[in-house]
């Protein structure tokens, strides 16, 4: 129960700069929301190979850009 808690808190923290982000490249509210769960869910699953990350939010927006396939 206390990892969903995190996880919840973690979205909500994260979720809605992502969200902006990729709907100004992709244009489309469902395409935006499923490019920023995936990329959540791949950032949770996997946190343990990112903690020497300084930023997680510039972390997670050059993720989402380069989920898009977008140069940066």
């Amino acid at each position: 129960m206390k990892e969903y808690a995190e996880l919840e808190n973690f979205i909500r923290k994260h979720y809605a700069a992502l969200y902006t982000s990729a709907l100004k490249f992709v244009k489309s509210e469902a395409v935006a929301q499923d490019i920023v769960q995936e990329i959540i869910i791949r950032y949770w699953e996997n946190q343990e190979k990112y903690n020497t990350i300084e930023s997680i939010e510039n972390f997670l927006l050059n993720a989402t850009i380069g989920y898009i396939g977008i140069d940066s």
